[in-house]
């Protein structure tokens, strides 16, 4: 792998229109309690805080742990700004997660959410092991579940909210939707990770990633971000590094 090119940007591993990326939090972003935003026209802000003993959990030995939440008082904090808003009609939003649960059935715990009951504006939240994408329209919480119960694997998430419907994507294929109508309130909390309110609905599990867009994805587009993660080869048995070895042969001419 090249020094000069982190993972994450090359062509393996890039993900889709990142010109409508506010927020990306990549496992190898993660350093010294911050969790630094990659998204290149927004480098310079959203970058995340660490508390209460946010963790590491190695997945792979070439490429940086992942954060870990235990379920008591660790999250991230990312601080309130406009580009992470949606407040308005027609503000379309695309919330990214790849996930480890290690919850329980009579857990509750929010992975991501920018404000607070009764005012949020949107969240993933994992309620008795089934996973929820919610997006508040003025008091009217309106969600989209997966009806299967979430395992103790990695699984890569994406909630879509468009101009009519809420779309809810695992490993690439979209599992569930709902209609909708309405406006989205605007808030000035900030986007928290690992938690929901003080002392309560702690999240206990890994989260690699997380991405915000100001634009839903399309299929493809959210087929091509879970393809082209290393964790969406090592779900199959492959090592990522042997993808970016057998690119790099390719691309280097023969003598």
């Amino acid at each position: 792998m090249s020094a000069a090119v982190p993972w994450y940007f090359l062509p393996q591993f890039r993900p889709a229109r990142l010109q409508d990326c506010v927020l990306w939090l990549e496992s190898g972003s993660f350093s010294g309690g911050i969790w630094r935003n990659l998204a290149p026209n927004y480098s310079d802000r959203n970058h995340g805080t660490a508390h209460g003993g946010v963790g590491l959990t190695p997945w792979h030995s070439q490429f940086s742990p992942a954060p870990t939440f235990y379920g008591d008082d660790e999250y991230v904090e990312v601080p309130n700004s406009d580009s992470l808003d949606i407040y308005g009609i027609n503000n379309p939003l695309s919330l990214e997660a790849w996930v480890k649960s290690y919850l329980s059935s009579d857990k509750l715990a929010v992975l991501i959410h920018k404000g607070t009951y009764p005012t949020y504006e949107y969240r993933f939240f994992i309620e008795y092991l089934k996973i929820d994408f919610v997006v508040n329209e003025n008091g009217v919480f309106h969600r989209v579940q997966d009806p299967n119960p979430v395992d103790s694997n990695l699984h890569h998430w994406v909630g879509v909210y468009n101009t009519t419907h809420l779309l809810l994507y695992k490993d690439g294929s979209l599992v569930n939707s709902v209609s909708h109508s309405g406006v989205v309130e605007q808030n000035t909390y900030n986007l928290i990770i690992g938690h929901y309110g003080p002392g309560s609905y702690w999240f206990n599990g890994i989260i690699p990633l997380v991405r915000v867009y100001k634009g839903s994805l399309s299929h493809t587009e959210i087929r091509h971000n879970y393809t082209h993660h290393p964790l969406y080869y090592l779900q199959r048995g492959i090592d990522p590094y042997e993808v970016i070895a057998a690119a790099t042969a390719a691309a280097t001419p023969s003598i």
